[in-house]
């Protein structure tokens, strides 16, 4: 029972230890919600906290902002031609959520949008669309979208080797020209 006891002490001496140690730490440390004071913040003065507005650059000499037409062509280039129909009329193309088909206008693809943009042609491989000009004067504005329809594996997930293979190493008999219908 000896080797017992020192250890029955020490467990013993724990609470007291702690108390003392607790003592030490009873002051409050940093301030109660109580002591804050408020502050208002002038509405010339910028708040620290408050969600931020965007506020637009102005280009620097020499440097020319983005023009409309410029903003159309990326906003479109970024769209993908994601399926194509045959219809009464001809052609039909889904450019991302957008139906092009021919002499149809296109909807504003830009907030504010002032230039009309119509669907020309529909092409075995591309859209032509034109800048509808009020003017009329001299060639329409043209801009080309390929048509791409090829299926393409964006994301291989690791797993599954590609070769078939039934249970226990045993390949199917499958025909020489098994493509999916």
């Amino acid at each position: 029972m000896k080797p017992a006891f020192p250890i029955l002490l020490i467990v013993a001496a724990l609470p007291v230890l702690a108390g003392v140690a607790r003592a030490e730490d009873s002051s409050p440390v940093g301030m109660l919600p109580s002591d804050r004071t408020s502050v208002t913040v002038a509405p010339t003065e910028r708040n620290p906290f408050a969600k931020q507005e965007l506020k637009e650059e102005a280009p620097a000499p020499g440097e020319e902002k983005e023009s409309e037409e410029s903003r159309i062509r990326r906003v479109l280039g970024k769209l993908a031609v994601v399926g194509r129909t045959k219809g009464p009329n001809g052609w039909k193309v889904l450019l991302g959520d957008l139906i092009l088909e021919k002499n149809r206008t296109l909807p504003p693809v830009i907030e504010g949008q002032t230039q009309v943009l119509r669907v020309a042609n529909i092409y075995d491989g591309s859209v032509e669309l034109i800048w509808e000009d009020k003017s009329g004067s001299g060639e329409p504005r043209k801009m080309y979208i390929p048509i791409d329809l090829s299926p393409r594996v964006h994301t291989a997930l690791a797993g599954r080797s590609t070769s078939i293979t039934a249970p226990h190493g045993n390949a199917p008999d499958l025909p020489q020209d098994a493509t999916p219908k």
